[in-house]
């Protein structure tokens, strides 16, 4: 069973700013050892997000509401 990976606000800027400047972001997706969704929710997150898109270990602040 696959676990669950987390990964910093750093290594997912520092991801998103490799993906916007690849030719190739399934390639930059696969040498970061991470799923090429994934990747693209980062980029999705950081267009959406304004400054601080991954505050905290990377997870964005929820609302009571979205958490559910």
């Amino acid at each position: 069973m696959k676990t669950h990976e987390t990964y910093t606000a750093k290594f997912k800027r520092d991801g998103v700013q490799l993906a916007n400047s690849s030719d190739n972001v399934s390639r930059t997706a696969r040498d970061l050892g991470i799923d090429l969704s994934g990747l693209g929710k980062w980029k999705k997150v950081t267009l959406e997000g304004g400054e601080r898109p991954f505050p905290g270990y990377g997870r964005q602040n929820l609302t009571p509401c979205q958490r559910g």
